[in-house]
């Protein structure tokens, strides 16, 4: 049986092999993506993020739009209730239209994005601590997290943390 098993493994191939198959042109995206990262100052590549959110949010600004008006319409008091349930009818499909839209645009966004992560582990990696411009986001952290510091105008992330008493220090590159 086992034999048997073998040679169907080597003519239709195993589950293994075909995910690689059906992954590696993702892979290879990202690592070409990865490969122009290098070269961004540490908030060059922190800016990434926010374009990222713009592409996605300017993707579905139309939609979100369109429910916002439709909300407000429902809510007015002379609106009938007949024509509030159409304007909800309405809104459903459009929400389904953005979480169609989202999913879409996650899917052209996530080479760019996986590469920003991967990029970003290498410098944690490769470095003590990472200086980037503060923004109030690192102001917030840094009055509960003692692996941000600010000093004028300057964050610092440390690439290492405690854990229960143990010092963890980041040295993970994803793949």
């Amino acid at each position: 049986m086992a034999g048997l098993l073998g040679i169907l493994g080597k003519l239709f191939g195993n589950k293994y092999d075909k995910d690689v198959k059906e992954i590696t042109p993702l892979v290879d995206k990202i690592n070409e993506e990865f490969s122009k990262l290098s070269s961004l100052s540490n908030n060059e590549l922190r800016e990434k993020t926010t374009e990222f959110k713009k592409q996605i949010s300017d993707f579905i600004s139309e939609e979100k739009s369109k429910i916002e008006t439709l909300k407000e319409k429902s809510n007015l008091t002379e609106t009938k209730t007949e024509e509030k349930e159409e304007l909800y009818k309405e809104i459903d499909a459009l929400e389904k239209t953005v979480i169609d839209k989202i999913e879409k645009i996650l899917n052209t966004v996530l080479p760019q994005a996986f590469a920003v992560v991967k990029e970003t582990a290498k410098r944690f990696t490769e470095n003590d601590s990472i200086d980037v411009t503060a923004s109030k986001n690192d102001t917030e952290l840094a009055a509960t997290k003692d692996f941000v510091s600010i000093n004028g105008d300057t964050a610092t992330y440390q690439t290492t943390w405690d854990a229960a008493g143990t010092e963890i220090k980041w040295d993970m590159i994803h793949y």
